[in-house]
């Protein structure tokens, strides 16, 4: 038996996630945006390439395929994911959970509110086809869609190699991993889960970069209330990307 193409898969899965950590460490511990952004675009050429030498004809590969349907999945998903999120942040302040402390002038908000925005489309994006594109590709069950989905999610949250000492974090993270990877079950695509994936990162980086707040009163946390709807999204995203697809997989046939 042939141990070729396994050790191909694992060793491209090992180069994109070299790629992607090298433009997440300027980030986080050099704190250079230009750096960040630039090996992004390094991320997607190595992308790319690993697609070429595995016999594929590009980032296709990894779901970033430019169909018809592409924009609408990726407007719905990002639609989707800014509702939850932001009702999640909203239920925060009303249940003094969190307390607004700042919000800058709105020049200042806007201005720094678009450069967010644009940075985290493609850290979303270059983590969406490293832990469920690539995968997806290939170790998806189309038998068995929710080893996949269990897979993923477990990877996306052990990509997070800064944060694997908080174990509630992880479990959040998990829960992330689950909503955003059905989608992709459904639509065979990247975008409507990239979608809902920047919209979780675009607003929890204007309530906590760009705006500020101290923690409340309430005896629960902020973390709490996102696990919550988290786990809602999970039902919301398998619903609608089931709809918008057209498919009638069942991932989680208790919610079929």
């Amino acid at each position: 038996m042939s141990y070729t193409p396994m050790l191909k898969k694992i060793s491209g899965f090992a180069v994109l996630f070299a790629s992607y950590h090298a433009a997440e460490y300027m980030m986080l511990y050099k704190n250079s945006a230009t750096a960040f952004l630039v090996l992004m675009l390094v991320f997607f050429i190595v992308a790319w390439l690993v697609a070429r030498g595995q016999g594929y004809k590009g980032l296709s590969a990894w779901g970033m395929t430019f169909t018809n349907s592409a924009l609408l999945f990726l407007i719905v998903g990002l639609l989707v994911g800014i509702i939850i999120n932001t009702i999640a942040y909203i239920t925060c302040l009303y249940f003094n959970i969190e307390v607004l402390s700042y919000i800058p002038a709105t020049g200042d908000f806007i201005k720094q509110s678009s450069l967010l925005i644009f940075g985290t489309f493609f850290s979303s994006l270059s983590e969406d086809v490293l832990t469920r594109g690539y995968l997806y590709r290939h170790f998806n069950s189309h038998k068995y869609p929710v080893l996949f989905v269990l897979f993923s999610s477990s990877v996306y949250v052990l990509n997070h190699i800064h944060r694997l000492n908080e174990p509630v974090y992880l479990f959040y993270l998990f829960l992330i991993g689950v909503q955003l990877a059905i989608p992709l079950v459904f639509t065979k695509n990247i975008w409507y889960t990239l979608g809902c994936h920047w919209a979780g990162n675009i607003v929890y980086h204007i309530t906590n970069t760009v705006m500020h707040s101290n923690n409340g009163t309430a005896a629960i946390s902020s973390m709490t209330v996102f696990t919550v709807f988290m786990a809602l999204l999970i039902p919301i995203n398998y619903g609608i990307s089931k709809m918008v697809s057209g498919e009638k997989i069942k991932v989680f046939p208790v919610l079929a």
